[in-house]
């Protein structure tokens, strides 16, 4: 499964608007397999609300799960969404030197091997 995430999107962007927002670290990852054996039969396109922590960490808002292309069902959308972004690596957020807590949407690309 190839994944490719977009440059990350503030919830909430006109408040407390940072120095450096998180960005991950690739942007494109291989797995070696698909979470849960769902299928994956066309391109899909989702859109999740995480959290990247101080040390650059992610927390998934599954229920945040938004399909936006392909087909899939939702709840395995939010499987996929939560499998991939856990072992997905980011910079984190920036307010001046220091490292903050910050909430974002992402959207992935998913598409078989």
């Amino acid at each position: 499964m190839i994944t490719r995430i977009e440059a990350p999107r503030l919830t909430v962007p006109d408040r407390d608007i940072p120095t450096k927002q998180a960005q991950p670290r690739q942007n494109q990852r291989i797995f070696a397999q698909v979470p849960a054996n769902i299928r994956i039969t066309e391109p899909i396109l989702i859109e999740v609300v995480i959290r990247i922590e101080e040390r650059g960490e992610v927390m998934v808002y599954g229920e945040t799960t938004r399909i936006l292309g392909g087909n899939i069902a939702l709840e395995d959308a939010q499987i996929l969404a939560i499998a991939i972004l856990e072992q997905w690596e980011f910079e984190p957020t920036y307010m001046g030197e220091q490292a903050v807590v910050q909430e974002y949407y992402v959207q992935l690309n998913i598409a078989e091997n």
